[in-house]
């Protein structure tokens, strides 16, 4: 069978599966299979394998739509263009969802996914990305879509992307203890390179009795969502400082730094490194 060029896979709207007009760069789709080995006394080898049920894991990665939202503020509600109505969606959010859903959605041939991490990811002269990952019950990978999905030559749509020119980081409400405003003490960051927001929503695995396969997928609260920055300048002067930091679309909830630090080598410049910890991930869907 020759290879497809133009692959095609089903995206359910309004299932959080993404943004509805992205620009989709890669889709990945593994079944997992246990086989846990079988051992016996007296018997040095392995006598065995007991069959596990089977997995699938799911990743998106796509670029963000231009006509999404954009933070103009970390601690307002408003997003660019003064349009406040446009919807936003939080990762403890989904995760209540997922959970409250035991089929899960099906995407690209694996059945029954929920989301396991979320990836905005910015940087300088690229254009805007976001990574979505899930975890599905079974599945087996379904790329194809058939040939009407398959076209020789481009559909004519045109997709529009988030360029880096377009986002800024925002860093409104980063407070020293004490409440002092960071910004308005000291001088903002400059030379922003890269901002990467990692939200991830842990899950364990249900069984039930009588059920050949996974029952549910349900999530270990907290969720975790992780900051990290790249610049030329530190953003933070201190490590207790904390507070909301966006960036175009994404925004973290109530920061706090785990670390910073500077790197230097022979022909480049000297760069900052900063992560943060946060308690939650908000992001405009629309």
């Amino acid at each position: 069978m020759p290879a497809l060029s133009h692959a095609y896979f089903y995206k359910q709207t309004g299932q959080g599966i993404g943004y509805d007009a992205a620009a989709v760069q890669s889709i990945s789709v593994t079944t997992q299979s246990p086989r846990n080995p079988l051992s016996s006394l007296g018997y040095k080898g392995v006598v065995g394998y007991i069959k596990q049920p089977n997995t699938a894991d799911v990743t998106i990665e796509e670029f963000i739509p231009a006509n999404v939202g954009i933070w103009v503020a970390a601690n307002s509600a408003a997003s660019a263009g003064g349009n406040p109505a446009k919807a936003t969606k939080k990762l403890s959010d989904i995760a209540t969802a997922d959970d409250s859903n035991p089929a899960g959605v099906g995407i690209a041939g694996a059945s029954g996914c929920v989301m396991t991490c979320v990836t905005f990811n910015f940087n300088a002269g690229q254009p805007a990305r976001c990574t979505w990952t899930y975890l599905g019950k079974s599945g087996s990978a379904n790329l194809d879509g058939g040939d009407a999905y398959n076209p020789l030559a481009g559909t004519g749509n045109e997709k529009t992307v988030l360029l880096w020119e377009n986002v800024n980081l925002t860093v409104d409400t980063l407070f020293f203890g004490g409440g002092t405003d960071f910004l308005s003490a000291h001088r903002p960051v400059s030379g922003v390179q890269s901002v990467t927001f990692t939200g991830t929503i842990n899950k364990d695995t249900l069984y039930a009795l009588g059920i050949a396969g996974v029952y549910q997928h349900v999530t270990t609260f907290p969720t975790n969502v992780t900051v990290a920055i790249e610049s030329y300048e530190l953003l933070t002067a201190v490590t207790s400082a904390s507070g909301n930091i966006a960036c175009g679309p994404a925004k973290a909830i109530t920061c706090y730094q785990t670390s910073r630090g500077m790197n230097v080598a022979v022909g480049g410049f000297r760069t900052c490194t900063e992560q943060y910890t946060a308690a939650d991930l908000e992001w405009y869907s629309a």
